[in-house]
């Protein structure tokens, strides 16, 4: 495993669906140092808004690919992971998880370091009552399922197709 040769590792972002419970597992075990964990799993690509141009972004450490689960969509497998064996977390993005408020819980109790929490695309979680108030009290900076995503680094393969024909449609001449 890739992991066990980085274990002053601080930041990691997997912007894929292609790795594996056990995978994040290795990671939080053998990067004790990690602070910064981004997981992206819808099928996201890097780009930069400029008009309708496209353009690659380049970050710390990515690994693109596509995961191959059964599991349905309803899975706390990488947020059990995660509370499991990355305790020095301070900031979390899982956009697009399918953790749900059990996962979420388990997040909150495991990551006591944690300062940035990034929910959005995660539409299994219910933050309401109980958990959301334990969020704002624990969270200094907290995106929840419904934020907005104008800020987000990647943009999804349906919302390229969407702006390429919003933008041819937008440019034909009418007679």
């Amino acid at each position: 495993m890739v992991a066990s040769k980085l274990p002053l590792l601080e930041e990691l972002e997997l912007s894929c669906s292609a790795y594996t419970t056990e995978a994040l597992e290795s990671i939080g075990r053998h990067c004790p140092l990690l602070k910064s964990l981004k997981l992206n799993k819808r099928h996201d690509i890097p780009y930069v808004r400029d008009g309708c141009k496209l353009a690659q972004r380049h970050h710390h450490y990515q690994v693109f690919g596509s995961k191959k689960s059964s599991k349905g969509l309803h899975d706390d497998g990488d947020a059990l992971a995660i509370a499991g064996t990355m305790h020095c977390l301070q900031k979390l993005q899982i956009f697009g998880n399918e953790v749900t408020n059990m996962g979420l819980q388990a997040i909150l109790d495991g990551c006591p370091r944690l300062e940035s929490l990034d929910l959005r695309r995660c539409y299994n979680l219910k933050v309401e009552g109980y958990l959301e108030l334990r969020c704002l009290q624990r969270i200094k900076e907290l995106r929840l399922p419904d934020d907005s995503t104008d800020d987000y680094e990647l943009v999804s393969t349906d919302e390229i197709v969407y702006e390429l024909y919003r933008t041819s449609y937008r440019n034909r001449t009418s007679i």
